[in-house]
């Protein structure tokens, strides 16, 4: 309707205003099929109870957008074309959305999908889209794809933490009424936030945990004494907020920050460890006031949004100190500590370099993370909350058994040895580096994946040359081509063969190891996701 009056069309007089899903679907006779559809139909959204029982058993969900995908193919008359705006990965996923896929690729020619920039319609919405073109009546045999990126120097990155100001005051600004602990860096932050979270655990004090990105379950970002938020406490948040929430078309993120928020304080947490998104400056977690504020490290990541130099991203970092609050810093870097100083100095923040932890490490962690570990202790004790070092080592040994942190040079089968790990930059795969000289093996073999923001030639430079690949790409929109990687990594002397998914390439590394060989998968958070 707003486009027909933004375009000086006429409205008809004989358009009704209904929800279209309301009508059972084998209502809908063969007379009111259509040639044509394009349309940008709902999504984002769960229907009201009730609903989906106008859909035949196998089609049932409450998820809007699936919904509108089976009725698009029930009005399409066979040989009628239709071309939808959808979210990315409606046709991906378990049960239902599995048979919707299978009922669209047996019935319909889906022969063209066109992957959009995720700011294509900001400022209504942020959320990933796909333009799907399919004609029906016969069975899809061929797709092309095609990935629309922005223009050069365009950013998708919303210059202000409005939004999340405005969500939170929706709900009462929780934040107000919780006690932080704020925590950015490149490396490293999720590792410190789940030792500090489970330190404070082992002292017996109820925890909140926010993090991010998520490997498995959505509820893992949101965590109170180790445990994932009950799904019925995001149900009920959603329903209740939704309407308001949706006036200010937030994207995903600012969303699941409001949500911790929220949770926390219905919860009476002691205290919650927050984990910014990517920044610091901007990020939506920096509308807290903490008890202390850390930054673990600076790397080369996300520069197309934080910076293409060191000292950007440290200065966009160091947003999260704040006035009179004290800061950790976790690794003593040269060439960018002054701007922490500065920054400190302007604030009034008290400024504390962390020490690597020097005692012996449970077994089970990898090397690195005495520097996480060392970080965490620090912060533990400037806060100076009568926590032993009986207890802090308690909190390190018990880490995973809690608070469940998973990706961290994990092992996930023996063989041959599979290890993952969500290292994903440079720091990060150097990191895997190390570790892989202390394991005997006969035989590498890496299951490598990674995404479109990556500073990738520096990274292809310093993977092992003696090492079979196996280059795949996760189900998600920024993904890096695995035919591409392919491609940049023969030109660094790096062999390997080109997958169409994390589940291929891995089951082809296992097919082709020996006991005595060693798997690796990394690369990215997304390639680990897709194996745990």
């Amino acid at each position: 309707m707003t486009n027909l009056l933004l375009h000086g069309i006429d409205i008809p007089k004989n358009v009704k205003s209904g929800n279209s899903l309301a009508r059972p679907l084998r209502d809908w006779n063969s007379n009111e099929k259509v040639d044509v559809i394009v349309t940008n139909p709902p999504f984002g959204g769960i229907e009201e109870d009730g609903i989906e029982k106008n859909f035949p058993g196998e089609f049932q969900t409450k998820e809007t957008a699936d919904l509108f995908l089976v009725l698009m193919m029930r009005l399409l008359k066979n040989g009628g074309r239709a071309g939808l705006v959808l979210p990315d990965g409606t046709l991906f996923g378990e049960g239902v959305k599995t048979r919707i896929k299978e009922a669209l690729l047996k019935d319909c020619n889906l022969h063209t999908i066109i992957r959009l920039p995720k700011s294509v319609f900001a400022p209504y919405t942020s959320i990933s889209t796909n333009l799907l073109f399919f004609n029906k009546g016969e069975p899809t045999k061929e797709i092309w794809f095609y990935e629309h990126q922005l223009p050069k120097g365009v950013k998708a990155y919303k210059p202000d933490l409005s939004n999340i100001t405005k969500l939170c005051e929706i709900i009462g600004n929780p934040q107000k009424d919780i006690k932080t602990i704020h925590v950015a860096g490149t490396n490293g932050k999720g590792s410190v936030c789940n030792f500090l979270a489970n330190i404070y655990i082992e002292s017996g004090y109820k925890v909140g945990l926010f993090t991010s990105p998520h490997l498995i379950d959505f509820r893992e970002r949101i965590k109170i004494d180790g445990k994932k938020i009950k799904k019925e406490n995001v149900i009920e948040f959603v329903k209740k907020n939704r309407d308001e929430f949706e006036k200010i078309n937030m994207s995903f993120f600012e969303y699941t920050v409001a949500m911790a928020f929220d949770e926390f304080n219905k919860q009476k947490v002691d205290i919650a460890i927050i984990e910014t998104g990517l920044g610091g400056r901007l990020d939506s977690t920096n509308i807290i006031t903490p008890e202390l504020s850390i930054i673990t490290n600076i790397g080369f990541d996300h520069m197309n949004l934080l910076g293409n130099t060191l000292e950007k991203i440290a200065f966009e970092k160091a947003g999260i100190i704040k006035k009179n609050i004290p800061t950790i810093i976790g690794r003593k870097q040269k060439e960018i500590e002054h701007i922490f100083i500065k920054v400190a100095k302007e604030k009034k923040s008290h400024i504390i370099f962390a020490k690597k932890y020097e005692n012996s490490l449970n077994p089970k962690l990898a090397e690195y993370q005495k520097e996480n570990i060392g970080t965490a202790v620090t912060a533990i004790k400037a806060l100076d909350w009568q926590i032993n070092d009986k207890i802090i080592k308690l909190g390190i040994e018990n880490v995973i058994l809690n608070t469940g942190i998973r990706g961290r040079w994990e092992t996930i089968g023996e063989k041959p040895k599979i290890i993952c790990d969500t290292g994903h930059n440079i720091d990060g795969i150097k990191n895997i580096l190390l570790e892989l000289e202390k394991i005997n093996f006969e035989k590498l073999h890496f299951v490598f994946g990674t995404v479109n923001d990556k500073k990738l030639d520096e990274i292809l430079a310093i993977l092992p040359k003696k090492a079979q690949y196996y280059f795949c790409q996760a189900k998600i929109d920024r993904a890096f081509c695995s035919k591409k990687l392919k491609i940049k990594a023969d030109k660094f002397n790096i062999s390997g063969i080109a997958y169409d998914s994390v589940e291929i390439a891995l089951k082809n590394a296992k097919n082709y190891a020996k006991e005595d060989d060693l798997i690796i998968v990394g690369g990215s958070t997304f390639v680990v996701a897709e194996v745990l």
